[in-house]
């Protein structure tokens, strides 16, 4: 907010032939930064592979991906609702908060798995009871 205010004035003050550049510690956390989209993708598609090779199945890594674009809107939002800047601890915060997001989805995707075998193992044990009180009834 406080930059934006110094451009305009800066605008309005100085000529059209006066540029400004980032230099020294800010030129390089500039260049630092543009490489920070591909290493995102890169990052999304590694925990893609690994949760892929876990569930051994395509599906259950995007259902847990799924929810961390939410997150991650979420409390870019939340940061500008209350009109804080992005800083490193912010942006440290919006990782943990997506790792959380992460985390319970994985733990979301396991008890729904466990349940799923556990069910169809007892619907197999009773049928397979059933199947063998039908027969030792028959004889």
């Amino acid at each position: 907010m406080g930059s934006l205010r110094s451009r305009s004035a800066a605008r309005q003050t100085l000529t059209s032939d006066i540029t400004t550049n980032f230099a020294g510690t800010a030129q390089a956390f500039q260049a630092s930064q543009q490489g920070l989209a591909v290493l995102l993708l890169i990052a999304v598609l590694v925990i893609y592979l690994v949760l892929g090779v876990l569930y051994e199945s395509f599906i259950h890594p995007i259902t847990i991906l799924s929810g961390l674009p939410f997150a991650g809107f979420g409390a870019l939002l939340t940061l500008f609702l209350f009109r804080t800047e992005l800083t490193v601890y912010a942006f440290v915060g919006v990782i943990l908060l997506v790792g959380l997001v992460k985390k319970n989805a994985i733990m979301m995707i396991d008890f729904a798995l466990d349940a799923e075998r556990n069910g169809w193992q007892r619907r197999r044990a009773r049928r397979s009871s059933r199947r063998a009180a039908s027969a030792s009834a028959r004889s």
